[in-house]
């Protein structure tokens, strides 16, 4: 921020996009315009949910979400400290999201479920007896959870809590639960996968699908890419990441298109490695409330 007296407008220069946003870049730090003030943005809010006339209720949650400014700072990581990476996209994004997942070995999730043979305790899964799950949820010890064909399953905050004492957790959640993650506790740096645009998300499928392969990105596992979709499930797809950018965009902290698994497997790896060495723009608050064990 440059002038900000003004009751309506504040002069401001934008110094580029997501964590990693350089200010001295020349070519970003020239870009110099007026932005609303809070006061504006808040009383232009205000007005937009009056309209909207439709009797429907918003969440708290949703309410604490939709920040108007935040003051931030550029801040390295100490040693002894790792971030967590969550990453976060529209559901059926692309496979990269899920079999990245699968592959790197992510935090354990809880659930009461019947054991499978193929399923290990404390490798897989974290199993529970039921009454102790629902109590789990109630006493606020759950990052998220659901319920599906009468089996309740999750994410511990003590699993995320647990394997960010030994390294870097890798988390996909729900969107919804980047308000419990996003604290001076974990620091989440969040990765929004983006589909490419109609054609480009076709094609790449359709390729994918006419010559069957795998990924050789790590040496244990491999990730099968060769998935198709519909028109209307391409659409659906590239719809919802539209949302899920226009009501979470302001907590990303990079973007990947994923429009080839390999390279954006290749982009995750590079931002991983760029977290470690480099200083990112985070939540003043977190520069504040660091707390080391």
């Amino acid at each position: 921020l440059l002038v900000c007296n003004d009751d309506h407008w504040w002069q401001a220069r934008c110094i580029g996009n997501g964590a990693f946003a350089n200010c001295e870049n020349s070519r970003a730090s020239s870009r110099i315009g007026l932005i609303p003030s809070e006061a504006l943005q808040l009383l232009k809010n205000t007005v937009e949910s009056d309209l909207k006339g439709d009797g429907s209720i918003r969440s708290r949650g949703s309410q604490e979400m939709e920040l108007i400014y935040e003051s931030v700072c550029r801040m390295s990581l100490r040693d002894g400290f790792s971030r967590a990476i969550v990453l976060v996209g529209a559901p059926g994004v692309g496979r990269v999201l899920f079999e990245i997942f699968r592959v790197l070995e992510p935090v354990q999730r809880n659930r009461f479920l019947p054991f499978r043979t193929n399923e290990i305790e404390g490798v897989d899964y974290y199993f529970v007896e039921k009454p102790v799950m629902e109590k789990m949820i109630y006493s606020g010890q759950m990052l998220e959870f659901g319920e599906y064909r009468g089996n309740l399953y999750g994410t511990a905050l003590s699993s995320v809590r647990g394997a960010q004492k030994f390294g870097t957790p890798l988390i996909t959640p729900h969107p919804l639960a980047l308000q419990l993650l996003r604290t001076p506790e974990f620091m989440p740096f969040i990765i929004f996968i983006k589909p490419p645009d109609a054609a480009a998300f076709k094609n790449t499928r359709l390729t994918s699908s006419s010559t069957p392969r795998t990924s050789t990105t790590s040496s244990k596992r491999k990730i099968n890419i060769s998935r198709t979709f519909s028109d209307a499930e391409i659409e659906q797809i590239i719809n919802n990441s539209v949302l899920m950018h226009k009501q979470y965009g302001h907590l990303f902290d990079a973007v990947i298109v994923n429009e080839d698994l390999e390279e954006s497997f290749t982009q995750l790896i590079r931002l991983i490695n760029d977290l470690e060495t480099k200083p990112t723009w985070v939540p003043l608050c977190w520069a504040t409330n660091i707390r080391f064990d």
